[in-house]
């Protein structure tokens, strides 16, 4: 069994517009190139606009490891995404059948302070059942007071940045 350090975890305020409504800055990145270099092999970008705007956001406070989306006031919340590849489906829960919602997410930055190389991820977002199932409640009661919930994990998209060369053989 792995043992990790105990830390503190602070929390911190982020602005609504800013936490939990989807945008992204089409602004981050010009995809017109001018000049005499638009045609050299290493200006052509392909950029995955989201990851773009993930690390925009984290570089606001580098050292985050958990994100909280479960808040009052705030339905539907969206998580910030490392990547534009699409997320597995979320599942209900298995206890009442009602849908499950994000509840928190775990970004990568955690990994620098477990210094455990066996762990990998960049993203890992935590569904739980919005009606906070009672497992008292429960036909017959669990053997535990844990319910089953869902984490999808989240990889850095395949390109990134990734330079495009122009082939010119034949």
């Amino acid at each position: 069994m792995v043992t990790y350090p105990e830390y503190l975890i602070e929390t911190e305020e982020e602005p609504y517009q800013e936490s939990y409504l989807p945008r992204i800055n089409h602004n981050l990145i010009d995809d017109s190139i001018e000049g005499d270099d638009q045609n050299a092999p290493d200006t052509k970008v392909a950029v995955d606009r989201t990851f773009l705007e993930f690390q925009a956001r984290i570089s606001r406070v580098p050292d985050q490891v958990i994100r909280f989306y479960r808040l009052p006031g705030v339905e539907e919340p969206h998580p910030l995404l490392v990547s534009d590849e699409p997320l597995s489906p979320v599942s209900d829960c298995t206890l009442c059948g009602h849908k499950r919602e994000l509840e928190f997410q775990v970004v990568a930055t955690l990994l620098s302070f477990l210094n455990d190389d066996n762990l990998q991820f960049d993203s890992l977002l935590v569904y739980t059942c919005s009606q906070n199932c009672d497992l008292s409640n429960q036909n017959p009661p669990p053997q535990t007071g844990w319910a089953q919930e869902q984490v999808i994990k989240q990889s850095y998209s395949r390109q990134g940045v990734e330079f495009q060369t122009n082939d010119h053989s034949h």
